[in-house]
């Protein structure tokens, strides 16, 4: 018994190496086509890659395609762009964390009644985020327009920061994302659907907090 030992281990670590890389395998082939963050934040550097500005429809990886690259274990995530997201912010939050002063933000609050969020950046010193307020309860589709404004700030944020224009960087990344998301969402919808994504299937966790207006 003793002697054969080894070759029991061997086999049982040949065995199980074959059974995970079946199992990984078959989970490439899986093709998911509702977005959680991680393809949400796949399709969308895909999409503002390709964007020209042009009113043309571009195209966009599909499930299959990102079945492919996702991970399929729990890493910590490489950030292309250095600042986070943060979607449904408590108001205590977006007071404490924003630059933007407290009548900024009522005005604001006001204004994006009919959006149903707004959006805001935190004044965390070197490393900034984009705080997301939500006013209502928003339709998954409402999310995924949420997350594109938001990629469009921090990109635009990245962007200003690179260049040096790091003191009024946050004001202007947020004016030119409000501008960029009335040109591209309904592009961005229309090639999410042509590539075969639902939007309406969008499962992004939130902070699960709610800006009440009376």
């Amino acid at each position: 018994r003793g002697a054969n030992r080894p070759v029991w281990v061997g086999m049982y670590a040949v065995l199980t190496a074959l059974h995970l890389l079946a199992n990984y395998r078959s989970m490439r082939i899986v093709r998911l086509n509702w977005l959680n963050r991680e393809r949400m934040d796949l399709i969308l550097e895909d999409f503002l890659g390709r964007d020209d500005g042009s009113g043309d429809t571009l195209g966009l990886i599909d499930p299959a395609g990102a079945a492919r690259v996702e991970s399929l274990v729990f890493r910590p995530r490489v950030r292309r762009h250095q600042c986070g997201v943060r979607l449904g912010v408590s108001f205590n939050d977006l007071v404490r964390c924003s630059i933007e002063s407290s009548s900024e933000l009522q005005s604001r609050l006001i204004g994006g009644l009919g959006d149903g969020y707004v959006l805001s950046v935190s004044n965390n010193g070197r490393r900034r985020s984009v705080l997301v307020s939500f006013l209502r309860s928003l339709s998954r589709r409402d999310i995924a327009r949420t997350c594109l404004h938001a990629k469009l700030v921090e990109r635009a944020l990245s962007e200003l920061e690179q260049s040096g224009r790091r003191i009024d960087s946050p004001q202007l990344a947020q004016a030119r994302a409000d501008s960029d998301v009335v040109r591209l969402w309904p592009k961005f919808e229309k090639t999410a659907r042509t590539a075969g994504w639902d939007l309406d299937k969008t499962e992004i966790a939130v902070e699960g907090y709610e800006v009440s207006i009376e």
